[in-house]
């Protein structure tokens, strides 16, 4: 299965990183929390539940998905 760079039916867009890029971590912003996953050498995962944490991880997602 390919897949399309925005799938308008899903409410999907999607952005590749540059090639090269590799992350060994995951982040995920929900409500009022923030989830590392960590799947390298170290596996191991973080909920941080704050207002304000969650607020500024949106803000500098939207930042990097903007430029």
């Amino acid at each position: 299965m390919a897949l399309n760079a925005s799938k308008k039916e899903q409410l999907r867009e999607l952005r590749f990183l540059p090639p090269g890029t590799d992350f060994v971590t995951t982040q995920f912003i929900y409500q009022n929390k923030i989830a590392y996953i960590s799947y390298g050498r170290e596996i191991m995962g973080l909920i941080i539940e704050s207002e304000d944490l969650a607020a500024m991880e949106r803000q500098k997602f939207e930042l990097i998905w903007e430029a």
